[in-house]
């Protein structure tokens, strides 16, 4: 697959790292593009995850490609949402929170917000996951989340938002545009 990157678009990539866990795989290669300065791609790669939605050609917003014209397959904004809100209340990375946070805020005109709730259903009856409320993705103790906060997003944002900043939207976004469309959230009072 390398080769055919390396032909279409001149950038050579090569594998630094392969770790293969279970259910996943984390690849981290390096790119050399035609100025000639390495960076890293980080990727992780889910062999678990009920693809719910069909992938979908979206327009390549940035450089390094040189035609405007350029489309790559992507999942749909629906499915990368419920994966994403499935992780926060499974791993809850930084990088989870920062990421439903601006999809929501950023995109929220454009998602399927009953689609949603009918993918995030099956991906987190797919884990064995129950939610309650949105007080589920909010950590109860940000002090880990905190620590970690800045180290694992400098690099990949511009300007970074503060932590709490980011979990008061998060949570109104959810209160307002997510929840109202989940029928299958289980109150606490019924839970086993």
């Amino acid at each position: 697959m390398y080769h055919i990157i390396e032909q279409v678009s001149q950038i050579q990539l090569i594998t630094k790292m392969l770790h293969k866990p279970d259910g996943y795989a984390r690849i981290r290669s390096q790119f050399i593009g035609p100025l000639s300065y390495p960076r890293m791609i980080f990727m992780d790669l889910s062999f678990d995850e009920p693809l719910c939605l069909d992938p979908e050609y979206r327009n390549v917003l940035t450089t390094p490609f040189p035609s405007d014209d350029q489309k790559v397959l992507v999942y749909p904004l629906e499915e990368l949402l419920a994966e994403k809100m499935r992780s926060l209340l499974e791993r809850g990375k930084s990088r989870d929170y920062y990421d439903v946070w601006r999809l929501l805020k950023e995109h929220y005109s454009a998602l399927n917000f009953d689609l949603l709730s009918q993918v995030l259903s099956k991906k987190l009856e797919h884990k064995g996951l129950i939610l309650h409320n949105t007080s589920d993705f909010i950590p109860r103790d940000i002090r880990t989340l905190k620590r970690y906060w800045e180290k694992e997003l400098e690099q990949q944002v511009d300007v970074l938002p503060l932590l709490d900043k980011v979990l008061t939207g998060l949570r109104e976004e959810m209160d307002k545009l997510v929840f109202p469309h989940l029928s299958f959230a289980v109150p606490n009072s019924v839970e086993q």
